[in-house]
């Protein structure tokens, strides 16, 4: 037995010898293929990620210089295609030239028909159906050339001599109704050529070139129609033009408001339209078009008030100066404002820049206006200054003419208060006008009257009674500087233009000469003879250039210029009105 005890212990010894040889093994298997490699894989990802965080960073920078590269050398342009949806405040009675009345019915007739001459984005005449037109020596004849290539729609006739010498005729019959029939009764027509024509005046008028805007009607369309049964007629059908547009239809949309629908014409002489469409929607007042707007019913909000500019300053809000003027006219024939003294009193007392900035939109004051004529006009005229505010001058000038104060600090004169009555449209920028006239001429002892009247009740019941003191009113002055009905004594009648029935010898001599002077320079400084005057005799008051505001989505490229000679001409480049845009290379 002892001697197999000691057999075994070797053996045992043995195995724990080769049992360590077998863990040393297997840890150092272990070592090497197991943990190294972890430790390996460990090392390998850590590179790993520092590459590829190198590539993203790559890659990113790669993206950014793109956007970059892309913001440097592209930018947004115009493009072709879409429909153009105007929103405008009022009924659409006609849209034919023989009718239209308002700047939104004159307006909608330029898409329409074509006319002879029309204004350009610098608000100087342009041919429209005219190449060229001439005038003589003596002023009295204007020879125009029709354009070739003009046709009416839906056909392949040209538009010809003929149909504008039927135009002409048709506005010049009393039975015809036209509103432009006093224009036109004293203006004879010739036909020269098949592509000519000549208009003959009986005095010289310089100005008569800014008549020729009127669309022409086909003669061979309307000739077998009766002249006293033409408005009717025309009332059930739109005639065609050669204008850009043709007229599609009218539809109600779910508010009940009318939306007129006119088609581009793409054989329009001057180049098709842009846009695929274009819409016009009636609405009742401006918080309705406004609203309209906001709903993407429209894609331009036309002429809202200035209640509603305030309203939405911001991005979408735009504003277009327009050749009309606000004035403070006064009635000349009035108890208290016949006398030249009062009248320079109450001119005195006012800051014309406040009232201003009382209709100011934002930061925005509109334009100061100093004359009765259009500035940018003549430059002999745009040197001229109304005398500006002068509270002193304006005591003095009223104890002079004899109005005292009394113990309330209101101006009296034999017992009678010195009591302005000042009228003016309601919801409009000439009421808020009006108001600070009133709040100045309070801080001379001078009391005023407010009467907001609409738009049709002032012309019946005030306009053309004259039953007022100070009117404060728009005059639409024009791109010719013609003011001649506006303050010749001859307008001073119930439906004549001129509001003051301002009666002047020394003024009827210089608007009747200026007329007539073919000769710009001469012309001008006979404009500044009358507009001195104007200014001593102070028939009105001139406060400032009258504001267009509008709303518009900001692909909409319309309206183009920096000024319009009324409301009426917007359209006059409409062929070139854009409602999308792409992202194009920028040229080198």
């Amino acid at each position: 037995m002892a001697n197999r005890k000691r057999t075994l212990l070797p053996n045992l010894n043995k195995l724990r010898r080769q049992a360590d040889k077998v863990e040393r093994a297997a840890h150092k298997q272990h070592q090497t293929f197991i943990s190294g490699k972890v430790q390996m894989a460990r090392e390998i990802r850590f590179d790993v990620g520092a590459w590829l965080g190198l590539i993203g960073l790559l890659l990113l920078a790669l993206i950014c210089q793109g956007i970059l590269y892309r913001q440097s050398n592209e930018t947004t342009a115009s493009s072709s295609g879409g429909a153009y949806a105007e929103g405008i405040i009022g009924e659409i009675t006609s849209f034919n030239p023989l009718y239209a009345e308002t700047n939104d019915e004159k307006a909608l007739s330029s898409l329409v028909y074509s006319a002879l001459l029309k204004t350009d984005q610098t608000n100087s005449l342009t041919g429209d159906l005219a190449e060229r037109w001439t005038v003589s020596s003596d002023g009295l004849n204007y020879n125009v050339k029709i354009r070739t290539g003009a046709l009416w729609h839906g056909s392949e006739q040209p538009v010809t001599a003929d149909d504008v010498l039927f135009t002409v005729q048709l506005m010049r019959d009393p039975l015809t109704q036209s509103s432009l029939y006093e224009t036109w009764k004293n203006i004879e027509i010739a036909k020269i050529a098949d592509d000519e024509v000549r208009f003959t005046l009986r005095t010289s008028l310089v100005s008569f070139p800014w008549a020729l805007n009127f669309g022409i009607l086909s003669k061979e369309e309307l000739k077998n129609v009766n002249r006293d049964e033409l408005r009717e007629y025309l009332s059930d059908h739109i005639a065609a033009g050669s204008g850009p547009f043709v007229f599609r239809n009218i539809s109600l949309s779910g508010s009940k408001n009318k939306i007129l629908y006119f088609a581009p014409n793409p054989k329009y002489f001057d180049g098709a339209p842009q846009i695929e469409a274009l819409h016009i929607e009636t609405y009742s007042d401006s918080q309705a078009l406004i609203k309209g707007f906001k709903g993407g019913e429209i894609n331009l909000a036309s002429g809202i008030s200035l209640e509603s500019a305030r309203e939405n300053v911001g991005s979408n809000l735009y504003s277009t100066p327009v050749d009309g003027g606000i004035f403070a006219i006064f009635n000349t024939e009035s108890a208290i404002t016949s006398s030249p003294t009062v009248r320079q009193a109450l001119r005195a007392a006012l800051d014309r820049d406040q009232i201003r900035q009382s209709v100011a939109v934002g930061d925005q004051a509109p334009n100061a206006l100093e004359t009765p004529i259009a500035a940018g006009i003549f430059s002999q005229v745009d040197t001229l200054r109304q005398p500006v505010d002068n509270i002193s001058e304006a005591e003095r000038l009223l104890n002079a003419d004899g109005w005292q104060y009394n113990n309330q600090l209101r101006r009296v004169k034999d017992l009678s208060p010195l009591k302005i009555k000042i009228v003016t449209v309601e919801n409009s920028d000439y009421a808020t006008a009006a108001a600070e006239i009133a709040r100045q001429w309070n801080s001379v002892g001078v009391e005023s009257e407010i009467v907001l009247a609409s738009a049709q009740d002032i012309q019946q019941n005030f306009i053309m009674q004259r039953n007022f003191d100070v009117l404060v009113y728009r005059l639409e002055l024009g791109g010719d500087g013609d003011v001649y009905s506006y303050w010749h004594s001859t307008g001073a009648r119930e439906q004549g233009l001129n509001l003051a029935n301002y009666k002047s010898a020394a003024a009827d001599v210089f608007l009747a000469r200026a007329r007539t002077q073919i000769d710009t320079t001469t012309r001008g400084n006979t404009y500044k003879d009358f507009v001195e005057t104007w200014i001593n005799d102070v028939p009105a008051i001139a406060l400032y250039q009258a504001n267009l505001y509008y709303l518009k989505t900001d692909p909409v490229h319309a309206w183009q210029g920096k000024s319009l000679t009324d409301k009426s001409m917007r359209f006059r480049d409409v062929n070139n009105f854009t409602v999308n845009t792409i992202d194009v290379n920028k040229t080198p």
